[in-house]
């Protein structure tokens, strides 16, 4: 029994959409996604590596630089999700803050 290639994720995107709603493309494909994206990915990996890492060893430093990855991959996942709402006010035609 054959899936539907929109059922299997690799048919054609929404028109008109951007950022989570039309999706972030493959995974393969990550030189797609924003940079904001990209760190808060790297980071967060580094992160979870330096905490067992520091858990396994006991060395505080270890897990003071897990702590540390882990905040800057916070940081740039809010960088990215506002980037996204943005994009979205531009789209959907409100009207921007302007901070």
């Amino acid at each position: 029994m054959s899936t539907p290639e929109s059922a299997r994720g690799s048919g054609p995107r929404p028109e008109g959409r951007s950022g989570a709603a039309a999706g972030l493309g493959s995974r393969r494909d990550w030189r797609a996604w924003s940079p904001a994206l990209r760190a808060s990915v790297a980071f967060g990996i580094v992160g979870a590596v330096l905490l067992i890492l520091g858990v396994v060893s006991g060395a505080t430093p270890v897990l003071i630089a897990a702590t540390a990855a882990g905040s800057l991959s916070l940081v740039a996942a809010l960088v990215w999700r506002s980037q996204l709402i943005e994009a979205w006010r531009k789209e959907t035609g409100r009207p921007t803050r302007q901070w």
